[in-house]
């Protein structure tokens, strides 16, 4: 577990790098359908999270930060689950209650979309 952990950290945005406004500070943990980042929204002054839609087993990414799917065949399911990731990102958005985490953004960029709470 900790070994794929670690593969994953390796494809993890790297300190500095934009996200819109928002500047990548490190990773705070992985999973199979994403990275999760604290960063700091420049334009507000405050620290953020950062979710981005990066599928581990059938992405990578490239040395200009772009996600790209490693096989063609998996492009549409890519592009499918992304679409929703960002759908969900927009409804979540919209959603006030103190039990669930406020997003107050999305950005599409390098290939994939991210999520700013």
């Amino acid at each position: 577990m900790e070994e794929m952990d670690q593969k994953i950290r390796s494809m993890a945005l790297p300190a500095g790098s934009k996200i819109g406004n928002v500047e990548i500070l490190r990773v705070i943990g992985t999973g199979p359908n994403g990275l999760v980042y604290e960063g700091i929204d420049k334009s507000l002054q405050r620290s953020v999270i950062v979710k981005e839609y990066f599928p581990v087993n059938i992405a990578q990414r490239l040395s200009n930060l772009q996600v790209k799917v490693t096989l063609a065949r998996d492009g549409e399911s890519f592009d499918n689950a992304m679409k929703f990731f960002l759908e969900r990102g927009i409804q979540l958005s919209r959603i006030h209650h103190p039990n669930i985490v406020q997003i107050y953004g999305v950005e599409d960029c390098n290939g994939t979309v991210y999520m700013l709470m």
